[in-house]
């Protein structure tokens, strides 16, 4: 029996483009159209079968469109809701968490779809949508991207964009340009020379290790919620994660973009802590990110950090291998890429007590010699 699927759109043009689109699917999808949320509802009470996909249209009116989201959520097959969003789904996104659990962009293209809803099939985030809506119940704030990220992401999602602008919304905010600067002098980036402007460290580290950058120094001080450990904690940890992980690709012969990408996933793997709430004796402190129980985790939350992560980086509309990434730290068997098995290792010495991680940045031959062993007895044991 193949995938049923409910689309519902705002009016009956928007319908119509809908069915033409999808004319090719028929023979593989069961298809119904409804023109809003009280239409969907009427087409739910007289079938034999809840859809197992929704695809919904991201103008519905709010108390239409996400009352109708928020009831099938309550269903209990718990469908894959998915949103079309005509702009960018940053504050669609806000407001939808976690009725919805990915956003397509606009128009509709049914392979894009379809992909789309392999990948939820095999997704930890996805799977585990119920245990995350049940957690932020009880959270006031829904962490969101950091305003300057969102801004450098509107320009990279455009086809003509330069570094320049990059460099220009960052100056804008005077407190990350002095903390980009600081980092990108660090002995941890290993540039020859005093890089004196943001678009001269832009053009030298190129776009993926500016955006962790961004992210390093602004995520996880704007989040607006009462988090499980510490911000400034989570902040430092995730930085060294990242950190390491980028010297570990580069010790591994990847090139600048395995580098970068390595490290803006270090800096991303923990961001399913955001909608972690703190016992009432207060925040945790390090151990808790070090220690890695998730066995703990799903104890006390009913689904584990990583599996949060995967969520929240998908309804950020992260790429693909930066998800998967995250997703595969709580099944480090089946890490599989260059930017898999970095941050993999990096958060194994972050867990060692102790582990110099300046030293390892940079360049310490007895260090970077322990771990070397290191690795090589991790991949014997899982080899075994």
């Amino acid at each position: 029996m193949g995938l049923k699927l409910l689309f519902v759109g705002n009016d009956w043009d928007v319908l119509d483009e809908m069915q033409r689109l999808t004319r090719t699917r028929r023979g593989e999808w069961d298809m119904t159209f409804a023109c809003g949320g009280l239409d969907a509802n009427r087409h739910l009470a007289i079938t034999d079968r809840l859809p197992d996909v929704i695809v919904c249209q991201d103008v519905l009116p709010a108390t239409d469109g996400f009352d109708f989201l928020q009831s099938m959520a309550d269903k209990a097959n718990d469908p894959l809701c998915l949103v079309l969003a005509s702009t960018e789904p940053v504050e669609l996104v806000s407001a939808s968490i976690p009725w919805v659990h990915a956003c397509l962009r606009a128009p509709l293209d049914p392979e894009a779809l379809a992909e789309e809803i392999d990948r939820l099939a095999s997704d930890r985030g996805a799977a585990k949508s119920a245990a995350i809506r049940d957690l932020t119940e009880s959270i006031e704030f829904l962490p969101r991207l950091p305003t300057t990220y969102q801004q450098v992401a509107e320009i990279t999602n455009r086809r003509d964009f330069s570094l320049r602008e990059i460099s220009e919304v960052i100056q804008l905010d005077v407190g990350l340009t002095a903390e980009t600067l600081r980092m990108v002098n660090s002995a941890f980036f290993g540039l020859r020379g005093e890089i004196e402007s943001v678009e001269q460290a832009v053009n030298l580290l190129g776009l993926d290790m500016v955006r962790g950058l961004v992210l390093a120094n602004s995520l996880f001080d704007e989040a607006e919620t009462g988090c499980i450990v510490e911000l400034p904690v989570l902040s430092h940890h995730s930085q060294n994660v990242a950190s390491v992980a980028r010297v570990v690709a580069e010790i591994d012969g990847g090139g600048k973009s395995d580098q970068a990408v390595s490290f803006l996933a270090g800096m991303l793997h923990l961001v399913g802590v955001l909608l972690m709430p703190p016992p009432e004796s207060g925040p945790l402190g390090a151990t808790f990110l070090r220690n890695e129980d998730l066995a703990a985790d799903v104890e006390r939350f009913s689904v584990d950090r990583y599996a949060i992560g995967t969520y929240l980086l998908r309804m950020w509309e992260f790429e693909q291998n930066i998800v998967e990434t995250v997703a595969a730290l709580a099944q480090p068997e089946f890490a599989d890429g260059s930017v898999a098995r970095s941050v993999l290792t990096a958060v194994r010495l972050l867990q060692l007590e102790g582990f110099p991680v300046a030293k390892f940045v940079e360049g310490d031959e007895d260090v970077r010699a322990k771990v070397a062993t290191l690795r090589s007895q991790w991949e014997h044991q899982q080899a075994a």
